[in-house]
């Protein structure tokens, strides 16, 4: 992008009274993604949690003289800055990217649809490369805001765009189906996401489909049968479909085998036949590619092209994914492709998740057409600088023009091949680092992120950040602006891990953390992390520790309270400290008719209360109501008396995850977020548009034919009736899944098949029953919970809640973060 400031005065219909006129390369709604500021526009949205104008000042400060604001009173003293002024900036964002988009007349292909469109976008992407140089939407930008950001990275060297349209209520695609301007259009399918904005499916569906009102081509699955109809209304003359059921007169696909880690196709294109090998089994990917097939063929590809163009996608990862290495370093790992978008996001992700550790990039050669190697790499180094990176491995016979750039501070190594730096990787010493390790799927940079991990236990649970940030600000959503937010990260974040979380929260600027003892308190601090943080269950032995810590203990008895004086006065340092109410849970706290007692030990030895406290013991039953109203009566009344008695309000804070959905009414100061920031909603609320953040994953390590009359298992009790088919898979009791889940009584997922236990859960091991099953094979994924098989259903299976199952996740299953 590049357009003067004289130009956006004039897409505004704004009046620019002043002489100066700069040129805006880069537009940003996040002060903390801003590197290059002296070329940026900074956009200061008003949101629920967050006032973009609050950080004019330190982007002013940091050289940054474009904003693009609603207030005002904004401009303040900053008389050599330009500010333009407008009613509404995210509409003001929507006309810029309007404009700037019709400067370019290259074909675009939209895409919409409840799933799959980030999936689609990529796959595509990665197929239709080598012809185009594509722009496309960064991650899953594709709502109002995410839409025009992805449009300004459009430049005169694309030659095709690829862009996702989202939306979560009604009229919103009238704003954005004009900026995308579509030639091709793709409607994934429709499922129950953001249904509350929307009377009925098909209203939901009709307003999706307005993204193609200019599109010449719009491809859908017939088998959609809502779909379908909807646009057969609409776009009956350019509608092109496909079907896996035989109904199409275009192109049906038939799947004849699931072997060789893939799935056999049988098409018929308008009456050509031909087979197709795509490497994925489950029939939503089967579903994914079969858009791109179509878009291939609506684009004029042959068979013999696309039949060479999908092994390319086999084993790609469409995510940027962290985890954890030896020696205490962190490895984020993103070797798919390399180009100067992905690399931008990737380096992004590094920096949110460094802290105090040392960064390091290993970078294979980029290829990017239209663009002079000297301006590529020099490119390329601005953004190393701006990132902090300290060394740099570069591996390619063209990365290391870099060397013409990078200052001599930064340590650079250089490699022709992944195999030659494989051979030397020994000698880097990695310790107490963060690594991107970012190159082109022709380099596979991913043996290099297998060398550096730390654990190769298949089974793994996977974590996606992008829903948890999506969970938290749905949450923050519900909050009034005064109310802050304590994110509950007790027992390593419910078994998730407590770092990668509390790093991303403090990137989104959490107001505080609360922990179940000083040493997660004590670990956290360690890695970074300052965000203020609550111990629920200190040890009064130990106050020193949480004094150098800045750690404030949860005083929960007049024993507690004692304790601390005593280590005020003999110390001199002075804790905060947060007071616990017992209303009626009888767990810890003060009992109500303790109040007197507190407030005199407390106005006698001047002690800093930061907050009152106290726990619901069963917000998410409407049966417990009363109970509930009178607990927080209680809290009410005893939270007046402290204060009344000490001249201040400290925060208050009852609610938890389930209490902030039922009682609105009692948000007070602060709010405690446990369970619902990864996706579990206590109190089945159908409304909240949560999405699943865990992902619990082992694989098939053998399957077998058990005879009639054997058995199966440790102490098995009864033969088998009848001849079975068993998968053995890799996790047992000691990765934390119950015994309980075994003898049939869970059920867990292959290949979209559901398949349930047989015998007793082992150690290492778990044995399945899939008999009858179809396309099942050796190496296989086996979900035991996640996105298609919900964690509160195998709970309930297991006769227990999701915090347990959580919890109970050994160490030794690998933790694989990621964000798509």
């Amino acid at each position: 992008m590049n357009i003067s400031t004289d130009r956006l005065f004039g897409i505004l219909g704004i009046e620019n009274v002043s002489s100066v006129s700069r040129t805006v390369q880069h537009i940003h709604i996040d002060s903390r993604s801003i590197h290059l500021p002296e070329h940026a526009l900074f956009a200061a949205i008003k949101g629920n949690r967050h006032d973009g104008h609050a950080f004019i000042p330190e982007l002013y400060e940091r050289g940054l003289r474009v904003f693009l604001v609603s207030d005002p009173k904004s401009s303040g003293k900053f008389t050599d800055a330009l500010f333009l002024l407008v009613d509404n900036v995210v509409d003001a964002l929507q006309k810029i990217a309007f404009y700037h988009r019709h400067l370019f007349d290259i074909p675009i292909i939209g895409i919409t649809g409840s799933n799959g469109k980030t999936t689609i976008k990529e796959w595509l992407y990665q197929l239709l490369s080598p012809e185009y140089q594509i722009v496309k939407s960064p991650k899953s930008y594709n709502s109002q805001i995410g839409v025009a950001l992805s449009i300004f990275n459009m430049d005169n060297d694309h030659q095709l765009g690829i862009f996702e349209g989202g939306i979560s209520r009604m009229e919103e695609m009238d704003k954005i189906a004009p900026i995308i301007d579509c030639a091709l259009g793709i409607f994934t399918n429709i499922g129950s996401a953001h249904q509350e904005g929307f009377a009925s499916l098909n209203q939901k569906i009709s307003e999706k489909a307005k993204l193609f009102v200019n599109s010449e081509t719009v491809i859908c699955c017939k088998d959609q049968k809502k779909v379908f109809d909807c646009l057969k209304k609409l776009y009956a003359d350019k509608l092109l479909t496909w079907s896996l059921k035989g109904t199409s007169d275009n192109l049906n696909a038939k799947v004849i085998d699931h072997r060789d880690g893939g799935t056999y196709l049988h098409l018929d294109h308008m009456g050509k036949t031909a087979d197709l090998w795509i490497p994925f089994r489950n029939i939503a990917s089967i579903e994914n590619a079969m858009h791109c097939l179509t878009s291939m063929l609506q684009l004029g590809y042959d068979m013999v092209a696309i039949k060479d163009r999908f092994h390319w996608l086999k084993s790609l990862s469409l995510r940027l994914e962290l985890v954890k290495g030896s020696r205490n370093n962190l490895i984020i790992n993103d070797c798919y492709n390399a180009d100067l978008e992905s690399l931008s996001l990737a380096l992004e992700f590094m920096v949110q998740h460094a802290l105090e550790r040392s960064r390091t990039l290993v970078l294979s050669d980029v290829h990017q057409m239209n663009k002079s190697s000297e301006d590529l790499y020099g490119r390329i180094s601005e953004m190393i600088e701006a990132s902090r990176i300290q060394r740099v491995i570069g591996v390619g016979n063209e990365v290391s023009i870099l060397q013409q750039f990078l200052s001599s501070s930064i340590e650079q190594f250089y490699f022709q091949s992944t195999s030659d730096l494989s051979d030397q990787l020994h000698r880097f010493n990695f310790h107490n680092e963060i690594v991107l390790i970012k190159g082109a799927r022709s380099f596979e940079l991913e043996k290099i992120s297998f060398q550096l991990q730390s654990q190769s236990h298949a089974a793994h649970l996977e974590i996606d950040l992008s829903a948890l940030m999506h969970n938290l600000s749905t949450f923050q959503g519900l909050l009034p602006d005064e109310t802050k937010m304590m994110v509950m990260l007790k027992a390593a974040a419910y078994g998730v891990g407590s770092e990668a979380i509390s790093t991303l929260l403090q990137y989104d600027q959490i107001d505080y953390i609360g922990v179940a003892y000083a040493d997660e308190g004590v670990e956290l601090r360690e890695q970074g992390i300052h965000v203020p943080i609550l111990v629920l269950n200190p040890d009064w032995n130990y106050l020193d520790l949480l004094y150098r810590y800045h750690l404030e203990p949860e005083v929960y008895s007049i024993q507690a309270l004692q304790a601390v004086i005593d280590y005020q006065n003999k110390t001199n340092h002075q804790l905060s400290i947060h007071l616990k109410l017992d209303t009626g849970m009888n767990r810890l706290g003060f009992r109500p008719d303790e109040l007197v007692n507190i407030i005199a030990l407390t106005k006698q030895n001047d002690l800093k209360i930061k907050s009152i406290f106290s726990h619901l013991a069963a917000s998410d039953d409407p049966s417990y109501e009363a109970f509930t109203k009178r607990q927080l009566n209680r809290f009410t009344d005893f939270c007046d008396g402290v204060s009344k008695a000490i001249g201040y309000q400290p925060f208050r804070h009852i609610l938890n995850t389930s209490g902030i959905i039922r009682f609105p009414n009692y948000m007070f100061e602060m709010v405690r977020l446990g369970i619902g920031l990864y996706g579990i909603d206590p109190t089945d609320n159908l409304s909240l548009d949560l999405e699943k953040v865990h992902a619990l994953k082992a694989k098939i390590s053998q399957i077998k034919i058990v005879p009639e009359g054997s058995l199966v298992g440790y102490n098995a009790k009864t033969p088998v009736r009848t001849e079975r088919k068993t998968a053995t898979i890799n996790i047992g009791y000691a990765d934390g899944l119950f015994r309980a889940a075994g003898n049939g009584n869970c059920q867990f997922l292959v290949n979209g098949q559901l398949a349930p236990t047989i015998g007793n859960i082992c150690m290492d091991m778990t044995m399945l029953d899939i008999t009858g099953l179809q396309h099942i094979h050796v190496g296989d994924e086996v979900e035991i919970f996640g996105k298609d098989l919900p964690l509160e259903m195998i709970a309930k299976q297991m006769k227990t809640i999701p915090y347990e199952i959580l919890c109970g996740i050994s160490s030794r299953v690998r933790r694989l973060y990621y964000q798509s």
